[in-house]
């Protein structure tokens, strides 16, 4: 039996002896007592339910709470995520950087230095024809042992005109170096680059020997059309 139905049980009894008539001071002591003990038990009620609603209200607040920690908990991973995806990319990235690296240097040990310094120092176009015009003419002229004979023996048929009415090798020089501009074209030094690879030094007529004519033979005398063919 709980409290509650005992305080009911003798409620009903004060009520039945206050009805019919009978009047005991000890029992209307005890009733006193018992309405006293009633009303703590009623406000000891309304504490406790208060108590329940102010921890139903911290409970919520903090499941709320928990919520939104499991939320910024997957945001966080979600951005972890993000970031060792970038960074592995980056590092893909890096290590293809590198590969380009080391085969760009590769190549640059394997490449000419002549081609860079070509490109660093461009050639003037005139100085290359005037320079082939030299080497064609001594070449013509070494490789022609009767206009050699002839100038070493009166030193007319050196200066002057052929059977044919043309000017010698050495009036056609003269000529060419009094008008560089009059019959040699402009050369370009990207046709030079993608017919031969790279451009050829300029030689001085100094270092033009009979003996190095001699050693080079029908080599040279073809390197030299070619280059002639290319400016004409």
């Amino acid at each position: 039996m709980t409290d509650i139905e005992r305080l009911e049980e003798r409620l009903s009894a004060v009520e039945r002896t206050v009805i019919d008539g009978e009047h005991d001071f000890e029992e209307l002591a005890d009733l006193a007592e018992v309405a006293d003990r009633l009303e703590r038990l009623e406000d000891g009620f309304e504490e406790l339910e208060r108590r329940i609603a102010d921890l139903e209200g911290r409970t919520d607040s903090l499941q709320g709470y928990v919520t939104n920690v499991d939320s910024v908990n997957e945001s966080v991973e979600q951005q972890s995520a993000s970031a060792l995806a970038a960074v592995e990319s980056l590092e893909e990235r890096v290590e293809e950087l590198e590969r380009r690296s080391e085969t760009t240097e590769r190549v640059d040990q394997y490449r000419p230095t002549s081609r860079s310094q070509t490109t660093e120092q461009p050639i003037e176009e005139d100085s290359i024809a005037e320079t082939v015009d030299r080497l064609v003419e001594g070449t013509d002229r070494e490789r022609r042992p009767g206009a050699v004979a002839g100038a070493a023996g009166d030193g007319t048929t050196a200066v002057g005109q052929t059977d044919g009415g043309s000017a010698s090798a050495p009036a056609r020089a003269a000529d060419s170096s009094d008008d560089p501009h009059a019959d040699t074209p402009e050369a370009d030094p990207d046709e030079i680059d993608r017919r031969y690879g790279e451009r050829p030094d300029p030689v001085p007529d100094s270092e033009i020997t009979a003996d190095e004519t001699d050693e080079t033979g029908s080599d040279d005398d073809s390197f030299l059309s070619s280059l002639k063919s290319t400016f004409s």
